[in-house]
């Protein structure tokens, strides 16, 4: 996404008439951006929030209806397009870095994996859980990794959250005949089924997992907050959990972020001002931790990108006090 055309124009203006000469001229600057950027024509269409036949047949000339609305979202697109070309492309995180805690995490997927058991792993926001299985996953065979919302917290919603993963399609919506089929799916796969906000399952729905690591050769990880292990001591679930809880085979509380997880991504973001290093440190043991730090670096970039310089001390603190990190 780093293309730019080599002869884009300013756009139609959306309030003056459309002409056929003009439609031309903007099916012209739609190809020159498309080639540019190497998009397809349904990426395209998607974007502008219309089907991809109607474009396609528009592209060609050939739509046979009226244009006006069309066209205005068109032009709409390619301005929007040319506004974002013209900020740049917004700063983002590093891709993945093995921090010590990510290593951590790691070792304890390998585990569950490995041994067939099942791992908890838990804590504060921002540590780096999520971004470690997702990498974990890229970069294992058949690693199923489930967001769980509380709109999917149930049962039925649960199977069908594992069953996408799994890749069973065309399926019956009933919980016994779904049930049937991801233990064919997963069967023999010596796999990891990883259930990321774990804390949203109910008792029913976490005895539902415990039926699938009785069944099949597989581990499993349940990942969320404090909740996720507190609940099968205490509470009203705890005294329901009690066959799931005896089956944990290691259970790993993540606190917070350690300094050199900070320091890496400090390093990753390539900030180099010493002076304020201790202050970079100090955001990434906030609430949010890594996660407000790599927030607070892509805001940052952005304001030194806006004076033509590279991001300073100055950069960094407006943009904690933008996000609320700091007074």
């Amino acid at each position: 996404m780093n293309k730019t055309p080599s002869h884009v124009v300013t756009p139609i203006r959306p309030e003056v008439e459309v002409t056929v000469t003009d439609e031309q001229h903007l099916r012209a600057q739609v190809d020159t951006i498309m080639q540019a950027e190497e998009m397809t024509q349904s990426e395209l269409a998607r974007q502008v929030g219309i089907a991809s036949s109607t474009l396609s047949q528009w592209m060609s000339g050939k739509y046979g209806a009226r244009t006006d609305k069309l066209v205005a979202a068109v032009q709409k697109w390619v301005a929007d397009y040319l506004q974002r070309k013209q900020r740049g492309d917004m700063p983002t995180a590093p891709d993945f870095i093995m921090t010590p805690t990510a290593k951590r995490i790691s070792g304890a997927l390998d585990y569950a994996r490995s041994a067939g058991d099942i791992v908890l792993v838990y804590g504060g926001a921002g540590v780096g859980k999520t971004s470690t299985i997702i990498h974990y996953q890229r970069t294992h065979p058949n690693v199923w990794h489930l967001q769980i919302s509380p709109a999917t917290s149930s049962v039925m919603s649960l199977l069908e959250e594992i069953a996408s993963a799994v890749g069973i399609v065309g399926y019956v919506r009933n919980r016994a005949a779904l049930q049937r089929e991801i233990v064919k799916r997963m069967a023999g796969t010596r796999g990891l089924l990883v259930i990321d906000e774990a804390q949203h399952l109910g008792v029913v729905a976490l005895e539902q997992l415990r039926y699938f690591t009785d069944s099949l050769d597989i581990g499993m990880v349940l990942c969320g907050n404090v909740f996720v292990a507190s609940q099968f001591t205490a509470g009203s679930k705890g005294a329901y959990l009690d066959r799931l809880s005896s089956r944990v085979g290691m259970r790993v509380h993540i606190k917070s972020s350690l300094q050199p997880d900070i320091d890496a991504i400090i390093d990753a973001w390539g900030f180099t001002d010493e002076k304020c290093r201790a202050h970079a440190r100090d955001i990434g043991k906030k609430p949010g931790a890594l996660r407000s730090l790599n927030k607070c670096f892509s805001l940052a970039t952005n304001y030194a990108n806006a004076r033509g310089k590279a991001m300073c001390c100055s950069d960094l603190n407006r943009a904690a006090k933008e996000l609320g990190l700091f007074e």
